[in-house]
């Protein structure tokens, strides 16, 4: 394979009567010229279809097939990059992306993370311990409720206090309303106690809100955010890691749509390298033990091993297991025993019956593989005691703010926007390749 070749492993699953030759034929024709064979003129066949090195049978009936994309049909743009990986041939069926060798070119392109797995540390200040996450929950609770959540977490230990991804700018907790208050509320604990809990709000919208949202964030004071990029696309990631001085982490809504057993891509592939490369710091995905019993055990090996294994210059990025555990403890197995693991967790941001949102086991803690021990302290009964805990959040009942009637006329985003504040130049060590030389940079002059 040259240097200037994408080699790209699919899985091809045949229904009866239908050929697996012809089959990958149709998929290299139908991801680059996207004509019969005998329509392309020979010089652009040569430089455009991708060759197949490879068509195997495997043991569960299905074939293994491997094509040499021309690096230049990418035009090395990440959304064409797609295109041509999974584009027309996702409507099709018994199709499953597998496994992308990355050229050298691609991966200085797509750029990875800004900080990754350490630069988190950096940012929350702390060694080689495990780290925490936990979501605010349910949708509906009012911002003082979810603000007062926000220091009981802080206080209890959690690292990362992110939005749920269901939190956007409902009438009961107004995006901005919520992002100054949550912020507030961590900052002060963190002024209290010396920490460096994180607040992550979920910034996904429509572009023209993602943008604002993201402005509001920065502006706040905000060290890290949230975004859906399934959602939004994988390409607002992207922009947000070139224009933002803010970590972020990549939830895995309606990624499960192209992620299929037979046809689609994927999910270590999808979730673990893909997002990463996109320039996730941190990404969400469902654990073994969670309410996801598609996500087994070896599946989270996996995406944990493409979200850290050495990709060129593009840094690692930090797996953050959620989808719900118990409070005896987080997922077990070699996903729970790495030093670059955050265990996520919304157990403790659900109000109970007792009029307690922490009921539960008081501090439960595991020790992983190589002796670290760490208290989940996104279990129920963590944030202080139960008691105290309770007291805390009684006395947010009694003062909780009617939610806000105002439309979207009344929003402060509304007017016209203040020029925006650029956020703090970026080190040089941060990324392999500089925004300039990359011909999809927003600060690149388009040349069509």
């Amino acid at each position: 394979m040259s240097a200037q070749a994408l080699r790209v492993t699919y899985h091809l699953t045949c229904r009866a009567g239908e050929d697996p030759h012809d089959k990958a034929r149709g998929v290299a024709l139908e991801q680059s010229a996207e004509l019969p064979s005998r329509c392309i003129p020979a010089h652009v066949y040569d430089e455009v279809v991708p060759q197949i090195q490879e068509l195997t049978p495997l043991d569960d009936g299905s074939h293994r097939l491997v094509l040499d994309f021309p690096e230049a049909i990418t035009g090395l743009e990440p959304t064409q990059l797609i295109n041509n990986l999974f584009g027309n041939i996702s409507l099709k069926s018994g199709i499953r992306l597998a496994d992308v060798a990355w050229t050298p070119n691609l991966l200085n392109a797509l750029g990875g993370p800004r900080y990754g797995v350490q630069g988190v540390r950096d940012l929350l200040g702390i060694g080689e311990r495990p780290m925490s996450s936990t979501a605010l929950k349910p949708l509906g609770l009012d911002t003082t409720t979810l603000a007062g959540y926000c220091a009981d977490f802080a206080r209890g230990g959690i690292d990362l206090i992110k939005d749920d991804h269901g939190l956007c700018d409902q009438a009961t907790s107004r995006y901005l309303d919520r992002l100054h208050a949550c912020q507030r509320a961590v900052n002060e604990v963190n002024a209290e106690t010396g920490r460096n809990a994180l607040y992550l709000p979920n910034v996904t919208g429509p572009r023209w809100e993602l943008e604002r949202r993201l402005d509001a964030a920065q502006e706040a004071g905000c060290r890290a955010v949230l975004i859906c990029p399934f959602i939004t696309g994988l390409d607002a990631l992207i922009w947000a890691r070139e224009r933002y001085g803010m970590a972020l982490m990549a939830h895995p809504s309606f990624a499960g749509a192209v992620a299929g057993a037979e046809h689609g891509i994927d999910p270590a592939l999808l979730l673990g390298e893909i997002t990463r490369l996109f320039g996730a710091d941190m990404v969400v995905y469902t654990n073994a033990e969670g309410r996801f019993p598609t996500y087994d055990q070896a599946l989270c090996d996996r995406i944990n091993d493409r979200l850290r294994r050495p990709l060129g210059d593009i840094r690692p990025a930090l797996p953050t297991p959620g989808g719900g555990w118990t409070p005896s403890g987080p997922p077990t197995g070699r996903s729970a025993t790495a030093r670059t693991w955050c265990c996520s967790s919304a157990a403790a941001s659900t109000p109970r019956a007792t009029g307690s949102p922490l009921r539960g086991a008081c501090r439960p803690s595991w020790r992983t593989a190589d002796g670290w021990t760490r208290t989940a302290a996104s279990a129920p009964g963590s944030c202080a005691s139960r008691a105290s805990a309770g007291r805390a959040w009684q006395r947010r009942r009694t003062s909780r703010r009617a939610p806000t009637s105002a439309g979207p006329a009344a929003r402060p985003w509304s007017a016209p926007r203040p020029a925006r504040r650029l956020p703090p130049s970026r080190p040089a060590t941060s990324r392999s390749t500089p925004a300039a030389t990359r011909p999809w940079s927003a600060t690149s002059t388009p040349t069509w």
